[in-house]
């Protein structure tokens, strides 16, 4: 985004879209975005948010520590293009010559050469669909610069980060025109409840379960997201704290099951139903983006007397495993791992 704003706050650079969008001369300091560039009424182009403050709005949406989008991996799409390939290793066993992918070692008997090894690879292709967030704001809020600078960041940083983060967690990610979730990736495990268990309810022996699905190599990473009533149960039924005393060995106060940090989120469905509760590396989900760009129009709800402000942001999640891993012990594990109903 090759532009120098020298626009003061948020709230300065929404108005001077409004000023063009009514008609007056574009401030030179706007940048057009590359589609639909040519209309004076920003409704399907628009300006680009510059480079001091897009940088703002997603640092709100990765670095809350409320959510899981922090946890996982980030890349880049180049511009130019819509797609990006991860490419990785075809590993779906522990057993002897599929390791990494086919890599074998071994030590050699006298005058036996070891066998050939050849590594399997494959790729993960992100398509970054739209996301797009729609904030309308009344001309008293226009009046005030800096007021609406502060609205715009938090109300478009709030509502991207609860889509995407939706998305990427629960049923609601496909991955037909959306990122594909962890609870509908083919490797997920979903782990039984006990038979005399309640309905709605979270045991200890259903997280001892989930930890064990988990590769040993991911515990030290692993992180639990657990919608608000899951984690009530959570905490209610742990023999130790779920929530860490003030002054304790984590400074940062983050809840934790198994020593690993525990999110709650308000994207994850009611406690008993599946995808309440996950655990999850997060070494093994992508977040692959484009910069953002935004549009604005002061026409569409003209009779409310409100403008429109819109960003849209190419974004897409997907897993990078896509399959169950057959440990050395002959049991099944994988990086995402849910409870069954309840």
């Amino acid at each position: 985004m090759p532009q120098d704003p020298k626009f003061n706050h948020l709230g300065e650079w929404a108005l001077t879209m409004v000023a063009s969008a009514r008609g007056g001369r574009p401030d030179e300091r706007l940048f057009r975005a590359p589609s639909g560039a040519g209309e004076t009424v920003a409704t399907a182009g628009g300006f680009l948010v510059p480079e001091a403050f897009a940088p703002n709005i997603l640092t709100t949406i990765y670095a809350d520590r409320n959510s899981v989008l922090p946890y996982f991996q980030k890349f880049n799409i180049p511009e130019g293009t819509n797609a990006y390939k991860v490419p990785g290793v075809d590993e779906t066993s522990r057993a002897n010559g599929y390791r990494w992918g086919g890599v074998t070692a071994d030590y050699e008997n006298e005058g036996v050469a070891p066998g050939d090894s050849w590594p399997h690879f494959k790729q993960t292709e992100y398509d970054a669909p739209k996301l797009i967030g729609m904030v309308p704001v009344t001309n008293e809020l226009l009046a005030d610069t800096e007021n609406l600078g502060a609205f715009l960041e938090t109300a478009f940083a709030d509502e991207l980060r609860y889509k995407l983060e939706q998305y990427t967690l629960s049923s609601a990610g496909t991955g037909t025109g959306k990122p594909l979730s962890v609870l509908n990736s083919p490797a997920l495990i979903t782990v039984a409840a006990t038979g005399s268990q309640t309905a709605g309810t979270i045991s200890y022996a259903n997280i001892t379960s989930m930890w064990s699905a988990l590769p040993s190599a991911s515990r030290k990473r692993a992180i639990w997201a657990l919608s608000e009533s899951a984690m009530a149960q959570a905490d209610a039924n742990m023999p130790y704290p779920v929530y860490p005393p003030s002054g304790c060995q984590h400074p940062d106060d983050v809840p934790r099951i198994q020593g690993r940090p525990a999110i709650e989120t308000d994207v994850l469905p009611i406690c008993g139903t599946p995808g309440d509760i996950l655990l999850l590396d997060p070494l093994w989900y992508g977040v692959a983006a484009k910069p953002m760009a935004s549009a604005m129009s002061a026409h569409v709800m003209f009779i409310n007397d409100q403008a429109v402000f819109r960003i849209t942001w190419r974004v897409d999640g997907k897993p990078l495993v896509s399959a169950q891993l057959t440990a050395s012990d002959g049991t099944n594990r994988a990086p995402y791992v849910a409870l069954a109903h309840r």
